[in-house]
């Protein structure tokens, strides 16, 4: 059987085989990509900056799109869980496999490889034209850059994601052995990483403080603040202490009543703790090395439990 490319990856053996059965889910994923791409290509080309319709078009193509961006993670960990390894271990289709010069290791790893292959270029392809068509809009555009859709889709942590979902819908795949059952709990499991390190993530880099009289909640420096990710306001003592606002909140949050419990604890200045725009990046890169770190974990323990299985 000769070698057939696909992208730079040549098709033989193993990987030709993995090709071969799941064909029909690669064609329909690669149709929905090449029209979602498209149509956001599309509404960016046609994009006049005075034409409303054209501007209302382009924003529900960005919408749209951060929206399938984020999804992405979840999509791999079902598909790898379900179709991809779950089911050829439900079928016993994987003894075939192994019975035929391919070892399990080197059967998981094609299958991991391929889907890595896939959809990493992908999903930093679909980031770039998804900042492509963002930056003309920006300025119309209700959501701050730290968002759940728009710091997914215009950052880099989205292809770490999707290899952890790979590892993490191979472990349960092979665990479950049970398609419907490995896929929701693949799609849990990555669901509840995204969900744990989002909370996680206003800790990834020290925060900013800005100080002085007349700093509130409603305090934000740069483009009127909506790239300002605020996350603690308060007075400060003359020891340097934080009075928190939120332990005032039995004055019923009124203004006075608020800076007159703050002052009464020794409050003398205001303060804010916030995330400006600069930090964007720093805390991308750290949450990509702790997603990273855990798909390396993940597809460790899926080798190891393959072993198991095999020996």
């Amino acid at each position: 059987m000769s070698a057939q490319p696909l992208g730079l990856l040549p098709l033989s053996g193993a990987r030709w085989v993995t090709v071969r059965q799941h064909r029909r889910t690669l064609w329909t994923v690669l149709g929905v990509a090449v029209v979602s791409m498209g149509g956001l290509v599309a509404a960016r080309l046609s994009y006049i900056r005075a034409d409303p319709e054209t501007h209302s078009l382009l924003r529900a193509a960005v919408d749209q799109a951060d929206l399938a961006i984020t999804l992405l993670p979840l999509l791999v960990a079902l598909f790898v869980a379900g179709p991809l390894v779950a089911r050829e271990m439900d079928s016993g289709a994987h003894r075939l496999a192994w019975s035929q010069s391919v070892t399990p290791a080197h059967w998981l790893a094609v299958k991991l490889a391929l889907t890595a292959a896939v959809v990493v270029p992908g999903a930093a392809l679909l980031g770039g034209v998804y900042r492509w068509s963002w930056t003309p809009i920006r300025q119309d555009m209700p959501l701050s850059i730290w968002e759940a859709q728009p710091y997914a889709a215009l950052g880099i942590t989205t292809m770490a994601y999707t290899l952890l979902a790979t590892a993490v819908g191979a472990l349960l795949g092979l665990l479950v052995q049970r398609t419907l059952v490995a896929m929701s709990l693949a799609g849990f499991a990555t669901g509840s990483v995204l969900l744990a390190l989002g909370q996680l993530r206003p800790h990834l880099w020290p925060q900013a403080m800005a100080t002085g009289d007349g700093l509130d909640l409603e305090w934000f420096p740069g483009r009127d603040g909506i790239d300002t990710w605020w996350q603690e306001s308060g007075q400060l003592t003359a020891s340097g202490t934080r009075l928190r606002v939120e332990d005032c909140a039995g004055q019923g949050w009124s203004d006075q009543g608020v800076e007159q419990c703050l002052t009464g604890r020794g409050g003398v200045t205001d303060y804010v703790l916030h995330h400006p725009p600069s930090h964007f990046w720093p805390i991308q890169f750290v949450e990509t090395a702790i997603v990273l770190a855990l798909a390396a974990a993940v597809a460790f323990a899926a080798f190891r439990v393959l072993r198991r299985l095999h020996a």
